[in-house]
């Protein structure tokens, strides 16, 4: 396992171009000691990992199909400034307008999780100490290898902490199979 922080990514990056299965830390760590959630103080963005079909997952997706899964996210009241495409679902990344200290880890985990939810993610990949798939590799979880790509990218879009806490559920049309109706 590899640390650096976020300005030596670009220079390292092609270190991991063409590899298969390579994850980054979603939140910065404080330092390179751990990748742990007592190593995380702050909150950079939002976030929800979506599956669709079967290929490649332990339990049952929310969405049978790519478009769904497409349909579903292009829906959402408030659009993710990032999509990347996994080559069996969707990261989607909320970017925030700066770097929020998290002084109670409990309430923002909550708030990852219920974000998460409300916008068709697996609540178990919204913990602070999450890592997701670096775009430029490969996905091996079947027998095919997928590539992983950004799809979309708006790094102006960005959202504030306030407005996201304040979004009111039943902006949130719709139900996740899996976990219930959200609204």
């Amino acid at each position: 396992m590899l640390y650096f922080g976020i300005l030596q990514l670009e220079e390292k990056l092609d270190i991991f171009l063409d590899e298969d299965d390579v994850y980054i830390g979603v939140l910065p760590r404080n330092d390179k000691n751990s990748g742990k959630e007592a190593n995380i103080s702050c909150l950079t963005c939002l976030y929800a990992d979506i599956d669709y079909g079967t290929e490649g997952h332990k339990r049952r997706s929310i969405f049978n199909t790519k478009e769904e899964a497409v349909a579903f996210i292009e829906s959402r009241p408030f659009p993710p400034s990032i999509i990347i495409d996994t080559g069996g679902g969707f990261h989607l990344y909320w970017l925030l307008d700066g770097g929020y200290n998290i002084n109670n880890q409990s309430n923002t985990k909550e708030l990852l999780k219920k974000f998460a939810l409300l916008n068709g993610g697996d609540p178990g990949c919204s913990d602070l100490a999450r890592v997701l798939r670096l775009p430029g590799t490969y996905n091996k979880k079947s027998e095919k290898r997928k590539p992983v790509e950004i799809i979309h990218a708006d790094y102006d879009a960005l959202y504030t902490l306030k407005l996201i806490k304040r979004i009111p559920r039943n902006s949130f049309r719709g139900k996740n199979p899996r976990y219930g109706k959200i609204i």
